[in-house]
């Protein structure tokens, strides 16, 4: 999933270079050599509370700040699947009742959470992902790459596997959603190390 802010809409700039399109998904086919390549589209929305909610698959455009409990209502309304980002420092303090609020208010069903590499291998999970999963609710892992260029190499450092049939001759999108909701996953890749997480935030300052 190719996660986007407000204003930037990546789908469209990779359209040309796709083997095939269709709304919210582009598949690269890598021909006998190489796999396909299957990317979707998704928004990053920074919320009102600072957190941050990702809406995966679709190209809606949703307004940041937004309160948070508002911005996954509007992405399910989109049919997309909403995620809670974690991120270095967005699950404490103030922003901790926000998260609880959320989990309560929304059924597993509705609202996943999500993963990033950016957690050092070291760091625990936080303890509302380790409650949360206790109660049936799906964390989706991923790489979550920072906003310098020398980041997208990072693309696809930590994922979800799925050992699932998918039919790349057939529609893309609501498969691949399909896949996030109901098939097993399980995480693969790398999480940063502590030097890695160290220059990691010292670059994105």
């Amino acid at each position: 999933f190719a996660a986007d802010r407000e204003g930037q809409d990546t789908l469209a700039a990779l359209a040309d270079r796709a083997t095939r399109t269709e709304d919210g998904a582009l598949l690269f086919s890598g021909g006998g050599d190489g796999p396909d390549v299957v990317v979707a589209a998704a928004r990053q929305i920074a919320c009102a509370e600072r957190v941050e909610i990702l809406a995966l698959g679709t190209r809606k455009a949703f307004r940041d700040g937004m309160p948070a409990a508002d911005t996954v209502r509007a992405a399910l309304d989109a049919d997309a699947l909403p995620v809670l980002a974690w991120g270095v420092g967005k699950w404490l303090g103030a922003r901790a009742k926000v998260v609880d609020s959320l989990l309560r208010r929304y059924r597993p069903d509705e609202l996943f959470l999500g993963a990033t590499s950016l957690r050092p291998g070291f760091w625990p999970a936080p303890r509302p992902m380790v409650v949360a999963t206790s109660l049936g609710r799906r964390v989706l892992h991923g790489s979550d790459p920072l906003p310098p260029a020398f980041e997208q190499t990072r693309a696809g450092q930590w994922a979800d596997l799925a050992d699932e049939p998918f039919d790349v001759t057939g529609p893309l999108l609501g498969p691949l959603l399909a896949l996030l909701r109901d098939a097993p996953l399980v995480p693969a890749g790398r999480r940063a190390g502590p030097f890695q997480f160290l220059r990691r935030m010292l670059q994105k300052r």
